[in-house]
């Protein structure tokens, strides 16, 4: 008879077994999510002090058949992300027993919202979670491989920019930047609230290292622009960056920018950019990217599960229904 439960300290050799055992198809993961000791810490503490996943296994007879990690997007506890997800397949309710039981337990909760990033290749996980256990497609990421060597020298526009380190109080802008440029059919799933530009009050049990910039007109000193580098091991480094429309030329001074700033820590680096394809301007991105012989090494589709039903443009509302502030994610009016 399986079980579900939460992950101990204990377990770890069982977990190596299994995932020795499964292949990439089965595996599910962002960059960043890693098991660890803190896991078991989590089971303790209350759901909005968490910094760190939620860990749960399916156990058949005393051998673990599957694992599934999840937790709050940066401070927002109505929106969770699952983190990894990794089960037998040979037992094929696995999976799905271990996603309904996430959603069950966390939705009593109050979570308004999950999601999960899957490769755009894996397409038995993308069937479990979309057909199987109700998840809906929002867009997806690109990760992008970038040419340093492309930038190295480049001159960064400094008479009309200003890049500047990042303040927890310019987190309200940002986040108004952020959500303004998000398609407004994906806007309440995949926005962000300021505080999740905010860094975690536990940063030092984290283990990516962010670095974020402002990018600011010279003379109006308005926010144009928003960087965020981030790294686990100072090796490999992500840039993730959202600009206001009409600045998205800019894009080639951030990169050249980013660049500067991880010189100062290490000469020797892999680079890469995550296109939110969510974002409005995400075409023009890719366009420069591409232009800059910048390579599409993946793409990631994003799930969702949200407790109420999305409205169409043009659909007929036929039943009392809720609308959305598409600023603030918050209920407007009834119909």
């Amino acid at each position: 008879m399986v079980k579900i439960r939460y992950l101990n300290i204990l377990d770890i050799n069982n977990l190596k077994k299994l995932v020795e055992k499964l292949t990439r198809d089965n595996f599910v993961s962002s960059s960043g999510s890693s098991l660890s000791m803190l896991s078991s810490v989590s089971y303790i503490i209350p759901k909005n002090l968490k910094f760190s996943d939620d860990t749960y296994i399916a156990e058949d007879e005393g051998e673990i058949k599957g694992i599934i990690s999840l937790c709050p997007r940066r401070k927002n506890q109505n929106k969770w992300r699952i983190r990894r997800f990794l089960y037998d397949n040979e037992f094929s309710d696995i999976g799905k027993m271990l996603i309904d039981f996430v959603i069950s337990k966390y939705s009593a909760l109050g979570v308004e919202t999950f999601e999960v990033e899957i490769d755009s290749d894996d397409n038995e996980i993308i069937d479990l979670f979309s057909k199987i256990c109700g998840f809906r497609y929002c867009m997806d990421y690109q990760i992008f491989e970038v040419k340093s060597s492309y930038f190295k020298d480049r001159r960064i526009d400094t008479e009309n920019l200003i890049f500047r380190p990042f303040k927890n109080s310019d987190k309200n802008d940002v986040a108004d930047l952020y959500n303004h440029n998000i398609s407004p059919y994906y806007k309440f799933s995949l926005s962000k609230s300021p505080k999740e530009f905010c860094d975690n009050l536990c940063k030092g049990l984290d283990k990516k290292e962010a670095v974020k910039f402002i990018v600011e007109d010279r003379f109006s000193k308005n926010i144009r622009g928003f960087l965020n580098i981030l790294t686990e091991d100072n090796r490999h480094f992500f840039i993730e960056t959202v600009i206001l429309p009409s600045y998205e030329n800019c894009l080639n001074d951030v990169i050249s920018f980013a660049i500067s700033q991880i010189y100062k820590k290490t000469a020797n680096f892999s680079l890469y950019f995550k296109n939110c394809k969510f974002h409005s301007n995400s075409d023009i991105y890719e366009k420069i990217l591409y232009n800059t012989d910048g390579i599409l090494l993946k793409t990631d589709m994003i799930f969702v599960k949200d407790f109420f039903g999305q409205i169409k443009n043009d659909e007929h509302i036929k039943s009392a229904s809720v609308m959305y502030n598409e600023i603030n994610g918050k209920p407007a009016y009834k119909i």
